[in-house]
């Protein structure tokens, strides 16, 4: 019983011999070719893949929040009977008596500072940007020497109102959007080992006026996070490895697929190579078949020592002759009037492939008379019975 492993190994080799693949040529070509992909791919990834990674490193980190609260009061009315309304509201600019606002900032460093200080101001800009605009300054500049503070102030908003309404009679022009916009303005000043903090914080309320109506901006609350950052490199041997693997993987696959293509070009044998020649002499009259299978019974059989001398006959006779390439060596015939000769031929020059036995009992120049040339030949021939061509 053939062990598994042996059927299989002998199914292969029978898959390359019937593809006429030379295993010993393509085995190393295929594996060369997987190796020359997977190099190439590898070394796209390692070329686009930096040696050095970059980090951002956060020393110190710190947050800036702001808010605004605020309260209204009314003026004595007799619509309403309360004389504070709750924020979020809108409200009838008539009623109004003030709304005071305040403002606490908070500034959050980890880690603490050992010394800080901020200033603050708050503006009023009234008008609308690129049309007519005032700013007013609500609180001058002020020091702070703690990271957590609040300012208050109460904004004119009658005041403002008329300014406004003065405007739109002088110029018959009204003012779209926000007319009244409160900026707070805080800027800190805090020395650290890693740097100083300096990163301006502003925050802004709006206040709108259409008609008579005032409203007040949801926006309240804002934080504004930042970090003192270094930049930390490190590096990626793995990327230097993989490309110097790659580029070895690259030209190795080359060298193998080279010397296995160039191994495998062998030289046309000598056969071939006089078959070359004999069929630019002769052109027409030497011609392939792969046709021909049986033979006349009286077909002789003449083995011929040289090509020049078949050549000769050709030319001589004018008779076509018709070659036929079996596994080994080369068989050509000859048809005339006077019946068909076959010559086996084998090189000199191959002394393995000529091993043949050479009747000496029919002399050539009878051979030649019956193939209907004059021309002298040194071949030998034997009578032959017709049997299928393999």
């Amino acid at each position: 019983m053939v062990p598994k492993g042996k059927q299989n190994t002998g199914k292969v080799d029978q898959f390359f011999a019937n593809k006429n693949i030379d295993v010993r040529v393509y085995l190393p070509v295929a594996l060369a070719v997987v190796l020359l992909r997977v190099s190439t791919a590898a070394l796209s990834v390692a070329l686009g893949t930096p040696a050095y990674e970059e980090d951002s490193l956060a020393l110190v980190q710190y947050s800036q929040q702001g808010s605004f609260g605020y309260r209204v009061y009314l003026q004595p009315n007799s619509l309403f009977p309360q004389t504070e309304l709750p924020p979020g509201q809108n409200y009838i600019l008539d009623y109004l008596d003030s709304i005071p606002y305040t403002v606490t900032y908070q500034c959050s460093i980890d880690p603490d500072p050992e010394e800080q200080s901020f200033t603050s101001r708050v503006l009023a800009r009234i008008g609308e940007q690129g049309l007519w605009e005032k700013e007013d300054v609500l609180l001058p500049t002020t020091t702070e020497d703690d990271g957590r503070f609040s300012v208050s102030f109460t904004p004119p908003l009658q005041d403002w109102a008329a300014l406004l309404r003065n405007f739109e009679q002088q110029t018959g022009t009204s003012i779209p959007g926000p007319q009244l916009r409160l900026p707070v303005n805080v800027q800190p000043r805090v020395p650290t080992q890693y740097g100083a903090i300096q990163d301006p914080f502003e925050q802004t309320i709006d206040i709108s006026l259409e008609g008579r109506v005032l409203s007040i901006s949801e926006e309240l609350s804002q934080t504004l996070p930042g970090e003192i950052t270094t930049t930390q490199v490190t590096s990626r041997p793995w990327v230097n490895y993989l490309r110097a693997a790659s580029i070895a993987g690259i030209l190795f696959s080359l060298a193998v697929i080279s010397l296995r293509l160039l191994s495998a070009r062998r030289k046309p044998s000598v056969v071939e190579q006089e078959l070359r020649t004999a069929q630019k002499r002769l052109k027409g009259l030497l011609v392939e078949s792969s046709s021909i299978e049986r033979f006349p019974a009286d077909q002789v059989v003449i083995h011929v020592v040289s090509l020049e001398e078949l050549a000769g006959l050709a030319e001589e006779t004018l008779h076509p002759i018709i070659f036929k390439r079996p596994a080994r060596g080369c068989a050509y015939w000859l048809f005339n009037s006077t019946g068909s000769f076959r010559f086996e031929y084998h090189s000199r020059v191959e002394p393995e492939q000529a091993e043949a036995p050479l009747p000496e009992d029919i002399e050539a120049e009878r051979l030649t008379a019956a193939a209907g040339s004059n021309h002298k030949t040194g071949l030998r021939a034997e009578p032959q019975p017709a049997v299928p061509e393999s």
